[in-house]
C-alpha cells in the first residue's frame, strides 16, 4: 500500500524509476476516517481531547502502550471494507483516492512489478475473523443475494469454512483489487507491468492450508 501510495502521490514525481508492490494496491481513507481512528487510540492510551495537551500526553506515553492502542484499534474496529494501513486522501499528499489516480493515469507511468500469495487470507482471517463474522460482513457489503452467489463459487472443501472465510478475504482484499491496479496501470502508460503469485503453501500448526 505505500509504494502504490508513493507511486500515485503528486509529490514524489521524479524521485524513483520503478516500483514492486506486494500484497496490496493502495485503499485509501478520508481524513475524518483516520482523525476518528486516532480519537480511540488515543483514548486507549488515556490520552482525551484534541489539543496540545492530548498531544504531549501521546508524547509521554511509552513505545509499548502506543502500539498496544494501535493494535486494539485495527483488531476492535475492523472493517472488511477497509485497513488501518491506509493512506488518507487530505487534499495535499493524496489530492484524491490512489486507486483513482491511477485509473485515470495520472500516477507516475513507471514499470510496475506487483503480486502477492496465493494464501495470503490465512495470516489474517483466523486473528480478526470467524466463518459467521466473515459472512455477515460480505453480506454488510454486497447484500445477502449477492453475498449467497459469491460464497456458491467457493466451496468448503477440504479446507473447512476457515479455508473458505481465508479465500474469500484473500480474493476479496488482495487479489481482486491487485488485479485491477495491474490492468489500470498497463492500460494507462507505455511502460511494463509484471504480476506475480508467490503459491508456495506452507504448513501452519491448526490452521487448515
Amino acid at each position: 500500500a505505500s509504494v502504490c501510495s508513493l507511486m500515485a502521490s503528486p509529490l514524489t514525481r521524479g524521485l524513483f524509476a520503478r516500483v514492486i508492490i506486494e500484497s496490496m494496491d493502495c485503499p485509501t481513507g478520508s481524513r475524518f476516517t483516520g482523525e476518528t481512528e486516532g480519537l480511540v487510540s488515543a483514548a486507549f492510551a488515556g490520552c482525551t481531547g484534541t489539543g496540545p495537551q492530548a498531544a504531549a500526553c501521546l508524547r509521554s506515553r511509552p513505545v509499548e502502550a502506543l502500539i498496544q492502542s494501535s493494535t486494539y484499534v485495527m483488531v476492535s474496529r475492523y472493517d472488511y471494507r477497509r485497513t488501518t494501513s491506509q493512506i488518507l486522501v487530505d487534499g495535499y499528499t493524496m489530492p484524491e483516492p490512489a486507486r483513482e489516480i491511477v485509473r485515470k493515469g495520472k500516477a507516475q507511468p513507471v514499470p510496475m512489478m506487483i503480486g502477492n500469495n496465493s494464501a495470503e487470507g490465512l495470516v489474517f482471517v483466523p486473528f480478526f475473523y470467524n466463518a459467521e463474522t466473515l459472512r455477515a460482513n460480505i453480506e454488510k457489503i454486497y447484500g445477502k443475494a449477492n453475498a449467497d452467489r459469491m460464497y456458491a463459487q467457493y466451496p468448503v472443501g477440504l479446507t473447512g469454512t476457515l479455508g473458505q472465510a481465508a479465500t474469500v478475504f484473500a480474493d476479496h482484499f488482495f487479489e481482486c483489487p491487485i488485479r485491477t491496479l495491474a490492468r489500470n496501470k498497463a492500460a494507462s502508460q507505455s511502460n511494463p507491468v509484471y504480476r506475480y503469485l508467490y503459491n508456495y503453501v506452507p504448513t501452519i500448526s491448526g490452521f487448515p492450508v
